[in-house]
Parts: C-alpha cells; structure tokens; sequence
C-alpha cells in the first residue's frame, strides 16, 4: 500500500470574491488517519473535500499530496484519490470495472486491468467487479 499524506495549508474559497465558504482551514492527514469533517449545512464541508481531492481550487492557500514521500502535482492528484459523496450519478448498468475504465478515458489517464483489480481490491469490491451498480448496497 502506497503512504499518502495531504497537507493544507490557509485553504480559502470565496464565491463572488466576497463570501468565504471556507478561510484559512489547515489540516494534515495520512492513509492512516480517520478524519470527520463536522459543521452546519451550507458551511463548506463539500467544498473543503472537492478542493482536497482537487475537484475545485481554492481561492487562496496550498493543498500539497505526498505519496510514498514524493510531492505529486495537483493534476495528478486524481491518481490517488477522488471524491465520493452521496447522491452520485452512475451508470446503474455499468460494472465497476466499467465504471473505471469509463472515467479513466473521462479522465485521460492510462490504466489496465491489473491496476482495476488492484484497486477493486484495495477497497473490497473485487468480488463484485462483475456485478452491474444497481444490485450494489448504498455503502459499495
């Protein structure tokens, strides 16, 4: 398993280049960690995850992603790591394998089937990897 480790530091998103949805949040965190991200609706937790997962850029501040103890650039964070959250649009049709070479073309990144098999293992789904998203649980 690769060590991971993210650091932010003063990560701030405004919108309309007044309202800070989030200002100055610096944290640390490795693979190794269990985090939870507390706070009323509308207070930009989504928004601090999108940003670390590179989905959306900070209005001010540095996100920095380490794997294996080598910098990685911020375009190739989503070879790490992405974001997940509830309420996802999938191809209820579509197998993970699908899904996963689906969103690697999207994506434009290089994979083959060993590395699907290695992260459907990683995250415990191997077993379903010929099952279609419809028959999943919510958690899968």
């Amino acid at each position: 398993m690769n060590k991971i480790y993210i650091k932010a530091d003063n990560i701030s998103k405004a919108f309309n280049s007044k309202k800070f949805i989030i200002k100055d949040v610096s944290l640390e965190a490795s693979n190794s960690d269990v985090i939870g991200i507390i706070g009323e609706n509308g207070s930009g937790k989504s928004t601090l995850m999108k940003i670390l997962a590179a989905n959306l850029s900070p209005s001010s501040g540095i996100i920095s992603l380490y794997v294996n103890d080598q910098l990685i650039k911020s375009e190739d964070f989503v070879k790490y790591f992405g974001y997940v959250a509830p309420y996802l649009t999938l191809y209820e049709e579509f197998t993970p394998i699908e899904h996963i070479k689906v969103f690697a073309g999207i994506k434009n990144i290089k994979i083959d089937d060993s590395f699907i098999y290695d992260l459907l293992n990683e995250v415990q789904l191997y077993k379903h990897r010929n099952k279609q998203i419809k028959n999943f649980s919510s958690g899968m």
